[in-house]
């Protein structure tokens, strides 16, 4: 065999080997071929003696051997050579004629030799790697790596990640010398968010590394950098807690940056006492206006509950909606314009309040029910019971069976004005499936909030749809509640139980009482009860003075 052959067949064992023994055995072919004198094999067992890994490390022999083979004209072997030394060298004159000799070798093409002088070092990595110009060598391409990581020669980030997983092992120190590149490389606006996602980490150590992040990204010119910093400031994240520092960062953000998040912010800390000693020179009412003018909803309607509850003086915020409002041409006062805008800008999709307030304030200040109705109903598919109550009315006419879906929304929620009307639907089961336990549900939780009319119902129910005792006894109950609140027709119906002892003893002069109270219900039927009670009053006189 001769020493070229030996050298194919060790390099090609060597590229494929998995088992220390074929790694062994590859080296065999390959000194067997350098013994021969075979250029390419002298180069390569001096790469394997740098390396130390499947020879014995020793540097001298290494260079020996990389003498050797740049005497029969390897490249390689030349790079490799002036690039040992040049990394090995203290004298700067004697770098100088390493590095010259590099550039010369670039000169003539070399490719390695090229990437090194451009401080390519991640693609001369992946040459040592791949063995491309150069004999395959993963401690020297991940010496590489280290290198360029270190000296920050590095200008894509993907690239990187993507290279290091052909390699084990590297220190907790070098990937945090990652990081740190990241940050440099990272173009300043994308810098607030790589910042956002730490101070969103659950990990406090990683939220902490946020603060440094906003302040390169401040030094950049990103105001939202500073708007990071101002909440590490408020929530001690990387720093300690400031709320005055907070406070002052949210305020030049909010007046002179336009950001409604930090004028928010503002508004809220204002109202809340937080960072502020003495009172604000401007309100919070004004920063949550402020907000509000540059289309947050949530400060909207913070404006407008304040507006409504402590009436504050709105001088200072009439000009932030001079060119956002819709209604700066109708005839009303300044107060009613700034609130009208102010609930126009909190209906964001999900402020299920804000719309029904709207639609209120719509229904009082401009009568216009077609827009009043359209945010009812927004409020009633977000569940507002009492946009639920308003949108039924408003299609009762027209949608029964929709208006019977809004009604018992509302009334799930509390709507007591829908209590009984939902009621009357299960009772009637024209514009829903008929349920009489349920409408007597609805009937009792009306009454329940005092709605006469549906006591009088609950006792006519307990009455004749249960035909017993006890229920006969709940609905005297409920009819003598109705006719204490002045139900005729309840006197009406109790007179009957009197009369005919049902939930009561048999009493035909309280029957009699309550016929006489229920004369402006029905006087016909009212007089042919009395009649019929007078009959049997005779017939009870009969039988017993006989």
């Amino acid at each position: 065999m001769n020493s070229k052959f030996l050298y194919n067949k060790g390099y090609k064992l060597l590229s494929d080997a998995v088992s220390p023994s074929e790694k062994s055995e590859a080296v065999k072919y390959l000194f067997q071929s350098s013994a021969l004198k075979y250029p390419e094999a002298i180069y390569a067992f001096g790469r394997l003696h740098l390396d130390g890994e499947l020879v014995k490390l020793d540097r001298k022999v290494g260079i020996q051997y990389l003498k050797d083979a740049e005497s029969k004209n390897v490249l390689a072997a030349t790079f490799e050579l002036a690039l040992a030394s040049y990394e090995a060298t203290t004298s700067s004159n004697l770098a100088l004629e390493y590095y010259r000799k590099i550039k010369k070798l670039a000169a003539l093409g070399y490719e390695p030799a090229t990437l090194w002088i451009n401080d390519d070092l991640i693609s001369l990595s992946k040459c040592y790697l791949q063995g491309h110009k150069l004999f395959p060598s993963k401690p020297k391409a991940k010496a590489l790596v280290i290198q360029a990581v270190n000296e920050q020669l590095i200008t894509n980030i993907a690239e990187l990640e993507e290279h290091i997983l052909n390699f084990d092992d590297f220190t907790p120190s070098f990937y945090q010398a990652i990081e740190n590149l990241k940050i440099e490389l990272t173009p300043y606006d994308e810098l607030v968010d790589i910042a956002d996602k730490y101070f969103n980490s659950p990990s406090s150590y990683i939220r902490d590394k946020a603060f440094n992040i906003y302040k390169l990204a401040v030094e950049k010119s990103d105001s939202f950098g500073l708007l990071g910093m101002a909440r590490c400031y408020e929530e001690g994240v990387g720093c300690q807690i400031n709320d005055s520092e907070a406070n002052r960062l949210y305020k030049i953000l909010a007046d002179n940056n336009e950001i409604a998040e930090a004028a928010l912010k503002l508004a809220v800390r204002i109202d809340e006492g937080i960072g502020v000693s003495k009172m604000s020179e401007s309100s919070a009412f004004y920063y949550f206006c402020k907000a509000a003018s540059l289309d947050n909803s949530e400060a909207a309607f913070r404006a407008f509950e304040m507006l409504e509850s402590e009436n504050p003086p709105i001088d200072e915020v009439i000009d932030l909606f001079y060119y956002e409002s819709y209604y700066d041409k109708l005839d009303m006062s300044e107060y009613e314009r700034i609130k009208l805008c102010l609930l126009s800008l909190s209906c964001d999709e999900q402020n299920a309040e804000a719309h029904y307030s709207f639609a209120q304030a719509i229904n009082e200040l401009l009568e216009d029910t077609k827009i009043a109705n359209s945010h009812y109903k927004i409020a009633a598919n977000l569940g507002h019971p009492s946009a639920s109550y308003e949108h039924a009315l408003n299609i009762r006419d027209q949608h029964p069976k929709d208006a019977h879906h809004y009604l018992l929304n509302a009334a799930k929620g509390g709507i007591q004005a829908a209590f009984k009307q939902i009621a009357w639907d299960l009772y009637k089961g024209e514009v829903c499936i008929e349920d009489k336990d349920q409408a007597e549900f609805w009937f009792k939780k009306s009454a329940l909030s005092g709605n006469v009319h549906s006591m009088y119902v609950l006792g006519l129910c307990y009455l004749y749809h249960h035909n017993t005792e006890e229920y006969d006894s709940a609905a005297v109950l409920w009819l003598k509640k109705a006719t204490e609140k002045g139900s005729s027709s309840a006197c009406y119906e109790l007179g009957r139980c009197y009369q005919n002892g049902w939930g009561v003893d048999l009493n035909y002069l309280k029957a009699r009482e309550h016929y006489k109270k229920a004369q402006n219900y029905n006087p016909e039927q009212v007089a042919e009860r009395l009649k019929e009670l007078e009959q049997l009053v005779w017939d009870f006189y009969q039988e017993y003075s006989t």
